[in-house]
């Protein structure tokens, strides 16, 4: 891997964009102090990850952007983007180039790209870390770091050499884990914390489920009680409210009765005063139109009268019009006569007017004849000269059409030959394109075929790996299942071991004789006997207290206990001294052995040491145990003396006939016998399910192992896939360039090689079109000659033809007629005078005429109107008789329809009294029904607010949503017609009961459940946890071992080669490395032993500067020469050094850079002439430039 090239844009000095690119071996960075050059070292130390501004030599964020200068602006942001050359895959990416960005900001906010995405700061480190260029504090080394590395403390500069041994990743590792480790141990206190909190809970609430137990069976039976209670109530309800409803029903009908005969007379009264109401709108109406007839008459008699006087003047005004008509026609007639006149005279003129024109007109056809003869000649004198001048035109073009034709047969000439040379060496070159595109889809068929089958075998291992994920996953959640299973069976387990240490259940005497270790005690009955499974509960009864009874070896131990017990006044208990027992003869049962029912004597069905046997014998010689209570009545009459028959429920059947049964509270952990055979048997269950669990971990370690080979088969054909992939990418990548040259030569082949024939064809053209134009010219000179001749003809014929005599005729005769066309116009006015004249009298003549036609027809019509209103006043008369007719009768009826309404309405007002007294009496038994309703409302309120959901039989009128058919959660009353006596006192004592029960929380039992099982799963959780922890610390040991085993070689080898280096660059003397504490080497710091030659052993504070500097290249150099870097920035590190230290230093520096690439911040001429490429960095017009002064390179980018 190799630096390729550093962008900046905005860093400190480097305002504008900046782009440094750098090759192999070494490249020097030289320029004035204040140039720059050290910024770009911190550049690169800046993007590579530094947190410290010091190193940097900066404060803050701010420092490191442009502040501005006298001719620009300061930035807002810096930005440096190094792009690293990672075709060696040093990087472990999977890219050939890394680029890796860094920006800031003035707000002090950083930014991170890799490879243009945005990354974290930690996400750089990891990446460079692993390569070993995260935190190298000799990446970039100047000339303060050559000095602090003799001027830090032993413990400091181990921090040179833990960089150079690659062990900074382990120590991460080692960080992590340590932090790991303590939140774990921080876990395992809590979870222990939580156990201890959580384990009094539990017994309070264990107490909670047994007090939430008693009252919901309190609870119980009272909602039975209730229910019965309810019920009759409900039932009294209902039935008086039926009685309420029958009596509102009758009161409703009575009403409506009455209601009825109301509405029938309303009724009547209604249709009395409809017809009233129509007979005085039609009297109003027949009053109206008599009103209206008496004033049409009237108005008739008037117009008659005004008719007959108009009638009268239309008359006289027509005889005087017909007066004045007589004399106005004489005068018309005589104005006609004159018209007449003065129109002949008109046409007389005007004829002489018309002979006038005709000559003039003739006059100026002559003219026009000459004047159309000239035009024709100088239209074709014109035509001539515009002809010739347009010969000479042509003349003249021919001849430089002829020259420019001479010219393009040269030029394409000198183009053809150029043509045929670049054709030839295109056609080369398309052939050798066509061989690579050959070789190149060879070589893409071979990866082609390669990445199919690859492929397929990828598909393979995935349907493996699915497999085996399948098989992984099936394994852990069988493992999860009997882990859990373990844990629930190792926490009974416990519990039991617990209960049976403290004694639980056993009384206080007995636990304090049991507890500590006593001599002579043997132990609890109940602990020395082994009960077959299903008899604990037969036994237990059989027993009773005496499961409690101590076995002791001896009377004297059961004295000695009895004295313990009294002066501690710790209790009592039951002893059985094995010496001095004597039990009774065991029960004989030949007589019930062959009975149906019967299991045994119960001194022999347990199972107990031999020692025990008179203990046992007192205990359960004379019981027997049988299946039921029946078969315990069968063997009581079979039986004699002294016994008691046990079933297998805990009933007993005494010799004396009692009878002992029933259920009682029992422990939620079982009783003393059946817990003591769980606490037998768990040790084998639990053993067996280890077993099954180490077989289940075996089988999963086998899959995960199959797993990781699959998993790494897989990413070795995937990592080989990719790599395909990439040659694919490139094959097709470089063959499409192939292709598009190859087409693009044949293009510019075929442009070219039609280019030789067009310019062949043009060839051609031209000497064709030479030719023609020497034709043309010859043709032109001789219509030229001929054009001339004849413009000269033409102008002899001009001046034969003169108008002038011509034109003094038409004038003459011109004044004539204007003289003439006067005259007539003088005529025409005096016509249109006596026309105008005449027309005035016959437009007054025909208005006295239309005036007294239009007077007589309106006489004319006045006469036939007073005709029709003559008629129209007889037809008024008439009508006006039949209205009177018809008023008379109808205010006659109106009269009679009145009094009937008073008489009902009379009747109505006695209705409505009654009608009044009916719907009080209705209300009254409405309001009865209401109340009752709402009675039997809150009564059902009151039986959900006491029992829940209740379905009960809704009457008519009752309001209330049906419940959904849910039968377990909606329940019924039972029918009940009477109380059963006490039952009240009951349900006071009931209630008395949980009012004394108090407050219970009622969710106890869940949640004593749900609180177990989380006690038990964080039982589990602090075992896993104390399992992390150990594996935590085991990690750190073996990175501890991995570190010190990496620095202690690496330490060794750069002793070796710091030696070396010492004596090449002093020319002898020695120099070692040691270590400050050897018996500690992960602690220890290095110290540093110089022997200069000719001088004894010194300390380092007693060296020369220039001694000091050679000593700390030599440390340099042996570090990079054990684990070089890709690339180094040496910053101005020669600067301490004379000219003669400075030759063997660029010695070394040649040397190392066979296996590293240099950048050298320098000054010095002699480090100058060995760098492959020289970099100068000038401050021109305030203005960086970057100039490249080198053989190799023929340009440089410009910043």
């Amino acid at each position: 891997m190799r630096l390729e090239r550093l962008e900046l844009l905005g860093y400190k000095t480097f305002a504008s964009k900046t782009d440094l690119a750098f090759e192999d071996g070494i490249t020097a960075i030289v320029g004035p102090n204040g140039s720059g050059k050290s910024n770009v070292a911190d550049a690169i130390r800046w993007v590579l990850g530094e947190q410290s501004y010091s190193s940097l030599r900066a404060k803050r964020t701010e420092d490191m952007i442009f502040s501005g200068s006298e001719n620009r602006a300061r930035l807002g942001m810096a930005r440096a983007t190094l792009t690293l050359d990672n075709s060696s895959g040093w990087l472990p990416i999977d890219f050939s180039k890394v680029t890796v960005e860094r920006r800031a900001y003035r707000s002090g906010e950083n930014e991170y790209y890799l490879n243009g995405s945005r990354v974290r700061l930690r996400d750089i480190n990891e990446l460079l870390g692993q390569s070993g260029l995260g935190r190298r504090t000799y990446t970039v080394i100047s000339q303060g770091l050559v000095d602090r590395a003799l001027s830090l403390g032993a413990a400091e500069r181990r921090a040179l050499f833990e960089e150079a041994a690659g062990i900074t990743v382990y120590q991460e590792k080692r960080k992590d884990a340590l932090r790991k480790l303590e939140r774990t141990q921080k876990n395992i206190v809590r979870v222990n914390d939580i156990i201890n909190e959580i384990a009094p809970r539990l017994r309070r609430l264990e107490r909670q489920a047994e007090r939430a137990e008693e009252q919901k069976k309190i609870s119980d039976r009272l909602d039975d009680l209730l229910r019965i209670w309810y019920s009759y109530r409900w039932r009294e309800g209902t039935l008086a409210l039926s009685q309420a409803r029958s009596v509102a029903r009758h009161r409703k009908k009575s009403l409506k009765n009455i209601q009825d005969k109301l509405d029938t007379v309303t009724q009547e009264m209604a249709k009395l005063r409809a017809r009233q109401s129509e007979l005085r709108a039609s009297l109003r109406q027949w009053h109206r139109q008599s009103s209206e007839l008496h004033e049409q008459a009237e108005t008739l008699e008037r117009e008659i009268a005004v008719s007959k006087e108009r009638v009268r003047l239309l008359r006289a005004q027509h005889e005087e019009l017909l007066t004045e008509l007589a004399p106005m026609q004489t005068n018309r007639q005589e104005q006609a006569a004159r018209v007449e006149e003065a129109r002949a005279e008109l046409i007389r003129i005007e004829a002489g007017a018309d002979e006038q024109r005709a000559a003039i007109a003739a006059a100026r056809e002559q003219l026009e004849d000459l004047q159309t003869e000239r035009k024709k000649i100088l239209s074709l004198v014109t035509a001539a000269r515009d002809r010739d001048f347009a010969l000479s035109t042509d003349l003249a073009d021919r001849s430089n059409r002829r020259a420019q034709i001479e010219e393009r047969r040269a030029e394409i000439a000198s183009e053809q030959k150029t043509h045929r040379e670049k054709l030839g060496h295109l056609q080369a070159d398309l052939a050798a394109a066509e061989a690579i595109q050959s070789d190149l889809q060879e070589q893409l068929t071979v990866i082609e075929s390669e990445i199919v089958t690859l492929r397929t075998r990828c598909a393979d291992q995935e349907s493996a790996q699915a497999q085996a994920q399948a098989r992984r996953q099936d394994l852990q959640e069988k493992l999860a299942a009997l882990g859990h299973k373990k844990a629930r069976l190792q926490d009974r387990y416990d519990l039991l071991t617990r209960m049976r240490e403290e004694g639980e259940g056993f009384y206080a005497g007995v636990r304090n004789v049991l507890r500590p270790a006593r001599p002579g005690v043997i132990g609890a009955l109940a602990h020395l006997i082994d009960v077959p499974p299903g008899l604990e509960r037969a036994l237990e009864a059989a027993l009773g207290a005496r499961l409690q009874n101590i076995v002791v070896e001896t009377w004297n131990n059961a004295v000695a206990a009895i004295d313990y017990l009294e002066k501690g006044n710790k209790g009592q208990a039951t002893f059985l001294p094995l010496d001095t027992l004597r039990p009774p003869k065991s029960l004989r049962l030949a007589a019930v052995a062959e009975m149906p029912g019967v299991i045994g004597l119960a001194s022999e069905l347990v199972s107990f040491e031999a020692r025990l046997r008179p203990a046992v014998e007192l205990a359960l010689g004379q019981t027997l145990v049988v299946q039921d209570i029946a078969a315990a009545r069968r063997a009581f009459e079979s039986l004699s003396g002294g016994f008691q028959i046990v079933t297998r429920e805990g009933e007993i059947l005494r010799s004396s006939g009692a009878v002992t049964g029933g259920r009682r509270h029992r422990d939620r952990s079982g009783g003393l016998l059946a817990r003591e055979r769980e606490w037998r048997d768990l040790p084998q269950q639990l053993a067996t399910l280890s077993g099954q669990i180490e077989a289940l971990n075996r089988d999963l370690e086998a899959v995960k192992e199959k797993e990781r080979a699959i998993e790494a088969s897989l990413s070795q054909m995937q990592s080989l896939a990719q790599e395909l992939d990439d040659r694919q990418t490139v094959l097709d990548k470089s063959l499409a360039e192939q292709d598009k040259a190859a087409g693009r030569l044949a293009q510019e082949i075929e442009w070219l090689t039609e280019l030789v024939g067009q310019t062949g064809s043009e060839m051609e053209t031209l000497q064709s079109r030479k030719q023609k134009l020497e034709t043309e010219h010859k043709s032109i000179l001789e219509e030229q000659s001929e054009i001339q001749e004849r413009i000269a003809l033409l102008q002899e014929r001009l001046e034969e033809l003169s108008a002038e005599e011509l034109l003094g005729k038409v004038n003459s005769l011109q004044t004539d007629l204007a003289v003439t066309e006067q005259t007539r116009a003088g005529q025409e006015a005096i016509l249109k005078s006596h026309q105008s004249t005449l027309r005035q009298l016959e437009a007054r003549i025909e208005g006295r005429q239309n005036r007294a036609d239009t007077l007589s027809r309106d006489a004319d019509g006045a006469s036939k109107r007073l005709v029709k209103l003559a008629e129209r006043r007889r037809s008024i008369a008439e009508e006006l008789t039949g209205v009177q007719e018809l008023i008379a009768p109808a205010e006659k009826d109106i009269s009679g329809i009145e009094t009937r309404r008073e008489e009902l309405e009379n009747q109505a007002d006695a209705l409505r009294q009654r009608l009044r007294q009916y719907e009080t009496r209705h209300n009254q038994a409405f309001l009865e029904v209401t109340r009752r309703q709402e009675e039997m409302v809150a009564l059902k309120r009151q039986i959900e607010d006491e029992l829940g959901p209740v379905e009960v039989e809704m009457n008519e009128g009752l309001q209330g949503q049906p419940f959904l058919p849910l039968r377990p959660l909606v329940s019924t009353l039972p029918v009940i017609e009477e109380l059963p006596e006490g039952m009240e006192e009951e349900m006071r004592h009931l209630r008395a009961q949980l009012r004394r029960l108090g407050a219970v929380n009622p969710n106890a039992p869940a949640e004593y459940e749900e609180q177990l099982e989380r006690h038990t799963f964080l039982q589990t959780q602090a075992q896993d946890l104390q399992k992390a922890a150990a594996q935590l610390r085991q990690v750190l040991a073996e990175l501890d071992a991995v570190m010190e085993k990496a620095f202690n070689e690496t330490f060794e080898a750069i002793d070796e080669a710091f030696g070396g280096y010492f004596k090449r660059l002093f020319d002898g003397g020695t120099a070692r490395l040691v270590l400050s504490d050897p018996d500690d080497v992960m602690g220890s710091g290095v110290e540093i032993v110089v022997r200069p030659p000719g001088k004894r052993v010194q300390r380092l504070a007693m060296l020369s500067g220039g001694e000091r500097a050679l000593t700390a290249t030599a440390l340099i150099f042996a570090i990079l020469k054990i684990n070089p870097p890709p690339f180094c920035i040496l910053d101005e590190v020669d600067a301490m050094l004379d000219e003669a230290n400075v030759g063997r230093f660029v010695g070394l520096l040649q040397e190392q850079a066979e296996l590293n690439q240099f950048i050298v911040i320098t000054h010095n001429r002699a480090t100058m002439k060995v760098c492959h490429e020289l970099a100068r960095i000038s401050l021109i017009f305030f203005k960086f430039v970057l100039i490249c002064v080198n053989s190799r390179r023929k340009s440089c980018h410009h910043g």
